[in-house]
């Protein structure tokens, strides 16, 4: 199975069943762009999302500490 690194275009899904598109680059982190009718938001790998995707795989769950709370992404697909 590939992995989340540098470059992949990410599918994650949260609990409430909401899909985002997500870019992992090395910079420009908070970007939004629109491709093919998607709209995709770059993240940096220093961001928590961005942390917690590296090295991720489809199928995995991933957890974000978001302050005192954690927000759980799957993640779908890795294009």
């Amino acid at each position: 199975d590939d992995s989340i690194a540098i470059g992949a275009l990410v599918q994650i899904e949260d609990a409430d069943g909401e899909t985002q598109f997500l870019l992992l680059g090395p910079a420009a982190g908070g970007l939004k762009v629109s491709w093919s009718g998607l709209d995709i938001l770059v993240i940096t790998p220093h961001a928590p999302l961005g942390k917690a995707l590296q090295k991720a795989t489809v199928g995995d769950e991933v957890v974000v500490p978001l302050g005192a709370n954690q927000k759980r992404y799957d993640v779908v697909a890795i294009h």
